[in-house]
């Protein structure tokens, strides 16, 4: 676990850092007073790691940013796509549709959503 440290805040990191094209950072994590590790938030900071804004209970792998700037936020059985503005654009059953849980993720050049739910691509 990583302790950051961002105007007088303190975050506890769940898992690794990623950057936008702006050098906005999103990580999942709570805040020290929070409790409970069982459903991290998504936060995103800005360069000057002041707090943009914090999404309660969708981050269970580390957040990924596309080239357009939304950026995708796995939980359980769940998708998000979240925009710039912290806003929860659309989300995704994997279980309803026969996915299953997604262990990991990535994005390609294209806009496209590589989903990894323990050994299928």
């Amino acid at each position: 676990m990583i302790k950051l440290k961002a105007k007088k805040e303190i975050y506890k990191i769940w898992n690794c850092i990623t950057l936008d094209t702006k050098d906005n950072l999103y990580f999942c994590g709570k805040d020290q007073e929070l409790g409970s590790w069982d459903y991290p938030g998504v936060y995103s900071l800005d360069s000057n790691l002041n707090t943009r804004w914090f999404i309660d209970d969708i981050c269970g792998t580390r957040p990924v940013v596309s080239l357009d700037g939304t950026i995708y936020s796995v939980h359980s059985d769940m998708l998000y796509a979240v925009n710039q503005d912290g806003n929860i654009s659309w989300s995704f059953n994997t279980a309803e549709n026969q996915i299953g849980s997604i262990l990991t993720f990535s994005v390609g050049v294209d806009g496209s959503l590589y989903l990894n739910s323990g050994g299928s691509l």
